[in-house]
C-alpha cells in the first residue's frame, strides 16, 4: 500500500507500530540490575559494566511484521525475571524513538501510553477521513442535481407533456375525421 499523496499516513502508523516492536522486544530481551538494585533495561544494560546481564527473550524482532512472542522463554522465567517484567508496566519513561533505552529521547512513555496514542491518532485520522468523505459525498450530490436540473429531462413533466399531446392528436384526429364525413356527405349529396 502506497501513494504519494500527503495525506497518507499509513507509512506514519507503521513506524510507530514498529518502534513499538522494537521497544517490546528491547526491553524484554535482556536486563541487568545496578549495584543499587535499579534495572537497567534492553539493550543499555548489555553496555552498562555493573551487573549480570539476564537474557529473558520473550519477544524478537525489530518491526510489527517480524515481532514474534517466544513461547519456550515463559518456562524458563525466573522469580527475579518476573519481578524485572513486573516493573516494565510501571515504567513510565521508556524511548520509543526505535533506538536502545537510556538514550536520549524527547518524549518517554509507558508502553500502553504509547500504544494508546497510535490508537487515538489512528482513530481520530479515521474520523476525519470519513467526515471529508461526508462533506464530498455531500457536494457530489449538490452538483449532481444542479447538473441534472440543467441537462436532464424532468420525466413526469414530459410525462405530462405526452399525455397532454396525445390527447390534443386524438381530438384533432376526431376533428379531422369529422370534417372528412362532411365533406363525404356534401360531396355525396352533390351528385
Amino acid at each position: 500500500m502506497s501513494t504519494d499523496s500527503t495525506m497518507n499516513k499509513y507509512q506514519t502508523y507503521l513506524d510507530k507500530l514498529d518502534a513499538f516492536a522494537k521497544t517490546l522486544s528491547d526491553i524484554t530481551d535482556k536486563y541487568s540490575v545496578d549495584s543499587s538494585g535499579k534495572y537497567i533495561y534492553g539493550e543499555m544494560a548489555s553496555d552498562a559494566q555493573n551487573g549480570t546481564i539476564n537474557s529473558l527473550g520473550l519477544f524478537s524482532g525489530s518491526s510489527v511484521k517480524t515481532l514474534k512472542f517466544n513461547s519456550s522463554s515463559v518456562n524458563d522465567l525466573t522469580q527475579t525475571g518476573l519481578d524485572y517484567l513486573a516493573t516494565i508496566q510501571w515504567k513510565n519513561d521508556l524511548n520509543f524513538e526505535g533506538k536502545a533505552q537510556g538514550t536520549a529521547s524527547n518524549d518517554s512513555y509507558s508502553l500502553s501510553h504509547f500504544y494508546n496514542s497510535i490508537k487515538i491518532e489512528v482513530s481520530s485520522d479515521n474520523e476525519d477521513v470519513i467526515n471529508a468523505k461526508d462533506v464530498q459525498d455531500a457536494i457530489k450530490q449538490s452538483i449532481q442535481t444542479s447538473y441534472d436540473q440543467l441537462t436532464k429531462v424532468d420525466k413526469d413533466d414530459e410525462m405530462l407533456s405526452l399525455i397532454t399531446f396525445q390527447a390534443a392528436y386524438t381530438a384533432n384526429a376526431k376533428i379531422v375525421t369529422a370534417i372528412d364525413d362532411m365533406l363525404q356527405t356534401l360531396l355525396g349529396m352533390k351528385r
